[in-house]
């Protein structure tokens, strides 16, 4: 599945409340490769006792492990913003990203200095065209691309911004449920239940008939996914 069906897996995510990882989406050929893989999830969720309160307990233990913090209290509504101070986010994230085995967001880089670092990129392109002859262009190309990947290699360090879908300790623990479990759509119980919710998924984002879409429809041979 390529970069084109981004806006159907979000869709499914969010129909189903499962997540697909990167090599999730790698094994999914046909809709109903996609349907068994959610299938399983929804399986998963009525096997796997109390996925949640297990989720909470292990993250709350890796972000007491990483703050050195053995006593710190911690509750699901607890803002990270609040819980992991900015002077040793860096560190801590990266300390908790090792000890989970599901996907785990990185930090983002602060939109202000995002904003000037493009500015800044885009100002190191444009002034060799501004100020240089025509026959020194190609070389200020490659100076600026060096500039640029320095620049933005620099920059990289400076990552401290939770990403906004991670509010809370909650978000964090939904989230990784959902790469084991679906969280809704549990009472499907067969293959064809599932592909009664999913067929008009897909027809929607690729703008088909939804009367011609089978269980055996490729994403990339039959739909024209890239």
């Amino acid at each position: 599945m390529g970069l084109d069906t981004v806006e159907l897996v979000m869709d499914v995510e969010d129909h189903f409340g499962v997540l697909l990882r990167e090599d999730d989406s790698q094994r999914i050929r046909t809709i109903g490769d996609l349907a068994d893989m959610i299938l399983a999830r929804i399986v998963a969720s009525s096997i796997v006792p109390c996925p949640t309160m297990r989720a909470f307990y292990e993250l709350r233990l890796a972000i007491r492990e990483s703050l050195g913090t053995p006593q710190l209290r911690i509750r699901p509504s607890t803002p990270l913003k609040d819980l992991i101070p900015l002077p040793h986010r860096r560190a801590c994230w990266a300390s908790i990203q090792s000890t989970q085995p599901w996907r785990f967001p990185g930090l983002e880089l602060n939109r202000t200095a995002y904003n000037m670092t493009l500015m800044f990129i885009v100002f190191v392109y444009a002034m060799p065209f501004l100020l240089l002859p025509f026959e020194m262009w190609v070389i200020s190309i490659s100076l600026s691309s060096l500039i640029s990947i320095i620049v933005y290699t620099w920059v990289k360090r400076y990552r401290f911004q939770i990403p906004q879908n991670y509010t809370t300790v909650g978000d964090l623990v939904r989230s990784s449920v959902g790469t084991v479990i679906a969280t809704k759509k549990t009472d499907l119980t067969t293959k064809e239940f599932v592909l009664d919710e999913l067929f008009p998924i897909v027809a929607e984002q690729f703008g088909v008939d939804l009367r011609k879409l089978r269980p055996q429809t490729r994403f990339v041979e039959d739909l024209g996914a890239g």
